[in-house]
């Protein structure tokens, strides 16, 4: 990525490089492998599916799933990120744009509204709740049945539910999966994996804790290249960290909740109007970025690994594994890069899983076509002997000086126009110490091809029974009293002769919006009179 000119300015343009996410699911070595445990991803839902809590305050809204054995409705960790749609940056200058972002800088008004997004863990999901279980307390008189299905044949569960209220005072899980203090250069640390930032662009760890990875570093860093010929020439991720004065990124700060954490940073040198954003979960890294940029001949995307002795890398067409040892090996039906590239190219795989002593991770490289770059494929280098820190900056900090790389290659992205765009989406999971294999690598990508589907319900309380009747002659009629209910609209009169018959055979003698009610001549029956009060709210009729 050469630096714009002034006379190239104005002609910016825009790679969406969208998802790139890095995603941790731990698993035991002794797991069963039929069906890829998902209990680490996330659900999201927009307020949009929520339209009758649109204008709630989100202080007021809180997630339970039911506990089948308790009974009861427990509050599990969630939370509710606000977004700003179409935020303008820079405007009145050449490089305005807009951008749908998280709410870092605390501009919306706290109210649920439709880009709202209300995030939780698969994992944390239960049973459908019977629909007489009591509703937590403070709990207003509607809710939200959400309903996740699990599509994949043998799913191990295939639908579970949460339940969003509104209320004041309802209760809170106190637990919180991530931790961050919201600075550039800083740890992201979940109970299943950290992420050490250096400085804005720069990631240079990642490791899986103890007891199910080694807790050391796999990652010498996330590395990006911009340039004519190879990652060891061009543009680095240091270049887009630093910039030439005047530095061009910045960190433009995040958010971070219960269940996951936001992290922005905006510029890359001559992309000024880049923008990226990190998700960290509990066992879950998402990457999404924005490159604008002006045209330039290819682009690299790439993790660069520390592999202990035994690392090996599996394929779709290499089941038995590929050592990650230094020495290059080519996967089956990929071939050689482009000169003077070094290492070895082909199709982007459906899945790619690294295996080591330390931890490891399956791997997901997707980039649908745009007519915004020539060719794109997947790029493999296992060379101990190559250096990739690029001449272009000789202060390069490469911690082994070698390369272990798998990602991206973009051949001739270009354009003229702020709004082009490359999607792509990167995933990686990473695993325990010595786990997992080609038929692993399978079951994971039916994450890709199974989502987990989402559906919301509207539902309203049904109010208790009322037991506070009581009965009263005045003249020729039957006076009937009792307690009001709360969240009760009106209430219905049922009578029968006889009170054990099926309640659907008692007669309904009409409803009444208080808490009364005058049977007219009822004292002069000749016959015995029972009577039933049921309160009738949102949910309809209570039970008798």
């Amino acid at each position: 990525m050469k630096k714009c000119t002034p006379n190239v300015t104005l002609l910016v343009k825009r790679i969406d490089i969208v998802g790139m996410a890095i995603c941790v699911a731990l698993l035991s070595a002794s797991a069963a492998w039929a069906v890829a445990d998902r209990s680490e991803e996330p659900v999201q839902i927009l307020g949009a599916s929520l339209p009758d809590f649109a204008g709630e305050s989100i202080q007021d809204l809180a997630l339970f799933r039911y506990d089948d054995v308790g009974g009861v409705f427990e509050p599990i960790p969630f939370q509710i990120d606000e977004r700003i749609v179409d935020r303008v940056f820079k405007q009145g200058t050449g490089f305005e744009f807009t951008e749908t972002i998280y709410d870092i800088y605390g501009e919306d008004d706290g109210l649920l509204d439709a880009d709202d997004e209300l995030v939780f863990l698969f994992g944390d999901t239960g049973p459908q709740a019977p629909v007489d279980t009591p509703w937590p307390g403070g709990a207003s008189a509607e809710r939200y049945e959400i309903e996740i299905n699990d599509p994949r044949t043998g799913a191990p569960v295939a639908d579970q539910y949460v339940y969003l209220f509104g209320g004041t005072g309802l209760a809170i899980s106190p637990t919180s999966y991530v931790t961050w203090p919201i600075l550039a250069e800083a740890v992201v640390t979940t109970p299943v994996f950290s992420l050490d930032y250096e400085d804005k662009w720069l990631l240079v760890g990642l490791d899986v804790a103890t007891p199910c990875g080694t807790g050391v570093d796999l990652l010498d860093r996330v590395k990006g290249r911009g340039g004519l010929a190879g990652p060891d020439t061009g543009e680095t991720e240091q270049n887009w960290n630093n910039g030439s004065p005047p530095v061009n990124s910045t960190f433009m700060g995040g958010l971070v909740g219960p269940v996951r954490a936001i992290r922005y940073i905006m510029g890359a040198l001559s992309g000024v109007n880049t923008i990226h954003h990190d998700r960290v979960y509990r066992g879950l890294w998402e990457r999404h970025t924005d490159l604008r940029v002006h045209p330039v001949s290819r682009a690299y995307l790439y993790f660069d690994w520390f592999p202990p002795a035994g690392a090996t890398l599996y394929l779709p067409g290499d089941p038995s594994g590929l050592a990650v040892d230094g020495t290059q090996e080519t996967p089956t039906g990929w071939g050689a890069c482009p000169t003077p590239v070094p290492g070895a190219c082909g199709p982007i795989p459906d899945w790619a899983l690294y295996r080591s002593s330390a931890g490891g991770m399956v791997i997901f490289l997707e980039l649908p076509p745009s007519p915004f770059y020539n060719s794109a494929g997947a790029y493999f280098l296992d060379d101990d002997q190559y250096n990739d820190k690029t001449t272009l900056v000789p202060t390069y900090l490469d911690d082994d000086d070698s390369a272990y790389d798998l990602g991206i290659v973009l051949e001739g992205p270009g354009g003229n126009g702020i709004d082009e765009s490359i999607f792509s989406r990167w995933s990686v999971y990473p695993l325990c110490a010595d786990t997992g294999d080609a038929t692993v690598g399978a079951d994971y990508r039916e994450f890709v091809d199974s989502p987990l589907g989402v559906s919301t319900l509207a539902q309203f309380e049904v109010l208790g029974r009322i037991e506070s009747v009581t009965a009263g002659i005045d003249g020729d009629d039957v006076v009937l009293e009792w307690q009001a209910m709360g969240g009760a609209t009106s209430y219905r009169i049922y009578a029968s002769e006889f009170p054990d018959l099926p309640r659907n055979t008692w007669t309904s003698l009409g409803d009444t919006p208080t808490p009364d009610f005058r049977d007219t001549g009822a004292a002069l029956a000749a016959t015995a009179r029972h009577y039933s009060v049921v309160a009738i709210g949102a949910g309809g009729e209570g039970d008798h």
